[in-house]
């Protein structure tokens, strides 16, 4: 593993640092390595303007994604349970297959048998 250096300019010299930088960090503890950052600074109020604030967001966003995925899957199921009694071992399966696709436990791909389900 490389030795890391400060990356920042010094005021003085106008010549790069080359301290060691911490760990985790870009530049040594001269030029703000030991700042805490995000949740644990403790200035932290809401995270509204924060650079993880864009990440919080997306969290946010594909949780709420994730439940109305959850809803839809369950929605689809029980309209097309019913109908399924009636229909063979390979409808169910790909049935099956494709409602594991919308709750996310598997990617999604097109060369499967699940891709013709609803051409039934």
């Amino acid at each position: 593993m490389p030795i890391r250096y400060c990356t920042a300019m010094s005021k003085r010299t106008h010549q790069p640092c080359r301290a060691r930088a911490m760990r985790g960090s870009e530049v040594c503890y001269h030029h703000g390595g030991r700042s805490r950052s995000g949740f644990a600074h403790p200035n932290y109020k809401y995270g509204f303007y924060c650079k993880q604030g864009d990440i919080l967001l997306l969290i946010a966003f594909d949780h709420y994604r994730r439940s109305l995925r959850k809803q839809q899957a369950e929605a689809v199921y029980n309209q097309l349970a019913d109908t399924l009694s009636t229909k063979t071992v390979a409808d169910y399966r790909r049935f099956m297959a494709a409602f594991r696709v919308m709750m996310g436990l598997i990617a999604y791909s097109p060369n499967r048998v699940y891709s013709g389900l609803f051409q039934c």
